[in-house]
């Protein structure tokens, strides 16, 4: 399924990581003096019985006390420990404003590997595609815009019309580089 509803994500997340606070994951690092469970890049002042979950980027807390805080690309939940189940009233949120968030999700898990957003604005859209060793994309073809693909790492066969081709990494530019927007727009 390519768009997952994020109330069933955030539900089994929970339902997997907080069954009961007391039976948190044991494989994940313990500040045991403060009671607190970590998980990613985390940093921690003045925090107690608390879990700490960063999947992407530096979670820091500072003072406080029995709380759960969980860090995604799609989204940052920050809760009393006692009051994390109550997350599906933020789903129910989410989807009564029609939000994006509750229907799609910044990475995608496909059979072919994933997909992962990581920028749009209206005339443009940038993905991160992974795809698995010896996978293949379904044939493309856009009537209403054009996709530039790189190839970043490892090879790619790619059949264009008739025309194939094996593409490969980037070269990286190894000498001095200038790059100038001499238009006014």
């Amino acid at each position: 399924m390519h768009h997952k509803n994020i109330k069933l994500i955030v539900r089994k997340q929970l339902k997997k990581e907080f069954p009961k606070w007391k039976c948190l994951p044991r494989k994940m690092k313990r500040e045991i003096s403060k009671q607190n469970v970590l998980h990613g890049d985390v940093l921690t002042e003045d925090t107690c019985n608390c879990y700490l979950h960063s999947n992407s980027r530096l979670l820091a807390t500072v003072g406080i006390d029995n709380h759960v805080v969980v860090e995604t690309a799609d989204a940052v939940l920050v809760g009393h420990k006692d009051r994390v189940q109550d997350v599906k009233a933020i789903a129910g949120q989410l989807k009564q404003k029609q939000r994006d968030e509750a229907r799609l999700h910044r990475c995608v898990n496909c059979p072919w590997g994933t997909y992962e957003c990581i920028d749009q604005a209206d005339r443009f859209q940038v993905k991160r595609i992974t795809v698995n060793p010896g996978a293949t994309l379904s044939s493309q073809m856009h009537h209403h815009h054009d996709e530039h693909w790189i190839v970043v790492k490892g090879t790619a066969k790619v059949i264009r019309g008739g025309e194939v081709m094996v593409l490969g990494e980037i070269l990286p530019i190894v000498w001095k580089t200038q790059v100038k927007f001499p238009w006014n727009s």
